[in-house]
């Protein structure tokens, strides 16, 4: 604005003089503070009076998003965004999806001081997912679509930030270090800045700036669909027109300005396309993947991006004919470890919940029993095992089963044994042995034999029994401890924790037959060895 047409604004007059003043190379208000709230002086810009009359214009503010992060604290349910064929966000919720992301990335303090979107650590890729998660519902596709999506804009803030302060009217103005350090942005934090002006004037960092600018030259046709993403705009478009749009359509509606006129720099390729229409109609119907008319006329697709479509998806995830993707041994390594400890984790699932189901049947066995009358069967808990009321042989289930929390019902129910079946345990209830009952004395199996070392219940003499998990065979007998006379005595038959009597006092053991005798014949013995030995 010049002097000249400052000189035609209506402006207001106080005390009979101007309260303004135009010149050539800079503009200058002295006004008084009620003049502030006049319309043409709201619409221009605001002013501030400095000692050298600097004009300072009021710039437009962060986007923050407050209203959608306020929904974590007033606990709002989550937004549900909707996806297209392509795993792309479609629908209300996928409008401000976009800049919400940039919040995190322009207003969080997320790291800037690295070169690569990749060298960014993990940790803050995972809180970046964790804070969306405040708002939206995240699937597994919106996580990959938000990580593509922070990329991009973690690129595109760092490029602002280069621009903003390499900024001058002077084009040919060059920059001292410490004139970059004091022109830093209050969203980065001061040493990050200080690696981003190191790494600017660095050779690498030039080098990529002119790898950079030399890819955006080739970008000649850029489309009119501003801020809203591809996927979004073709979605809009397909309801109305009723179908969905193929790629040469939706580069034809997002060339074209809202008043039906094409971009200049777009018409040549909307011409190739109607002739490509005319020469191959059966382009026309062919899928991305096969090569549509777009790809003949645009050419082959570019590595590791899909021209038309927008962010996501790669030649390789949509299968274009003639691009194939090699992966690392390392990665095919790690995918092939997980694949197997997931089919490791499925096969013990398995296992665990048919043991689970066998267990329910045998209980549910076990009660249909007790109401038969199986009950005429067994004695007292207290007559028949001691102190212990638990059937022996179901003790040792107990052990094998502790992490799968046996019942109390279990605990109480007939004798049972353990028979083996496909490797696991299954109880089922039988009789006790005609022998069982009596009550005995056990010798010791080391030198002297015949020496007592504890009291027992004889519970059965079976050699098919199992007692810890082994046959009893013709050798021994199953028999519960009541008392011990020599808790340091070795077991013959070790097994689980118990090793010595003391271990095994009002549990099943298993104990040689001939070192086993009836409490009489115990009692004589003994007054034999005292006689023996001259004690009276």
């Amino acid at each position: 604005m010049n002097g000249s047409e400052c000189a035609r604004l209506p402006w207001p007059e106080i005390g009979g003089q101007q309260w303004m003043k135009c010149g050539s190379s800079s503009l200058s208000f002295h006004l008084l503070p009620s003049l502030y709230s006049s319309p043409i002086l709201g619409c221009m810009m605001q002013m501030q009076d400095t000692e050298k009359g600097k004009v300072e214009k009021e710039v437009r503010k962060f986007t923050r998003k407050e209203t959608l992060w306020a929904r974590a604290n007033e606990k709002l349910p989550l937004i549900k965004l909707d996806c297209n064929k392509l795993q792309q966000p479609i629908g209300p919720g996928s409008k401000e999806f976009p800049a919400v992301v940039t919040t995190l990335i322009r207003t969080k303090q997320f790291p800037v001081n690295l070169p690569d979107w990749r060298d960014v650590p993990v940790e803050h890729k995972e809180k970046l997912l964790d804070d969306l998660s405040a708002i939206y519902v995240m699937d597994e596709w919106l996580k990959t679509h938000s990580l593509l999506t922070a990329a991009k804009k973690w690129r595109a803030f760092k490029c602002d930030l280069k621009k903003k302060a390499f900024k001058s009217d002077d084009p040919l103005k060059t920059w001292t270090i410490d004139e970059l350090l004091a022109r830093g942005d209050i969203r980065v934090d001061p040493e990050q800045w200080k690696w981003l002006v190191k790494h600017w004037l660095s050779k690498e960092g030039q080098e990529s700036s002119i790898r950079g600018k030399l890819s955006r030259s080739k970008v000649v046709t850029p489309h009119t669909t501003g801020s809203k993403i591809f996927a979004r705009a073709g979605h809009e478009w397909g309801k109305e027109l009723g179908h969905d749009l193929s790629r040469h359509e939706l580069f034809i509606k997002t060339h074209t300005r809202k008043n039906g006129d094409p971009l200049d720099k777009a018409i040549p390729k909307m011409n190739a396309l109607a002739e490509a229409a005319t020469d191959h109609p059966e382009l026309l119907e062919r899928p991305i993947e096969k090569g549509d008319l777009f790809a003949h006329v645009f050419g082959r697709e570019p590595r590791g991006y899909v021209r038309g479509v927008g962010l996501g998806p790669t030649p390789a995830t949509l299968g274009i004919d003639g691009h194939r993707t090699c992966t690392s041994t390392r990665i095919q390594m790690a995918r092939r470890h997980s694949q197997n400890m997931e089919e490791q984790n499925t096969l013990l699932r398995n296992v665990l919940q048919q043991v689970c189901e066998e267990m329910r049947e045998i209980k549910e066995t076990m009660k249909a029993g007790q109401r038969n009358g199986a009950e005429d069967h067994v004695s007292t808990p207290t007559q028949e095992y001691g102190s212990d009321p638990s059937p022996p042989m179901l003790r040792g289930v107990a052990n094998e089963y502790s992490d799968h929390d046996v019942s109390e019902d279990m605990t109480n129910n007939p004798i049972i044994e353990e028979m083996p079946m496909r490797g696991k345990l299954l109880l089922q209830p039988t009789r006790r042995h005609e022998e069982g009952g009596k009550e005995v004395v056990l010798l010791s199996v080391e030198r002297p034999c015949d020496r007592p070392v504890a009291k027992a219940t004889l519970q059965s003499t079976n050699p098919e029994a199992r007692v810890g998990g082994s046959l009893l065979g013709c050798e021994y007998h199953e028999v519960v401890v009541n008392s011990v006379m020599r808790g340091d005595h070795i077991l013959p038959r070790q097994h689980g924790k118990m090793k010595t009597l003391a271990d095994c006092l009002g549990q099943s053991i298993a104990w040689p037959h001939l070192n086993i005798v009836n409490d009489e014949k115990a009692a004589k013995q003994s007054m034999v060895q005292r006689l023996q030995h001259g004690v009276h």
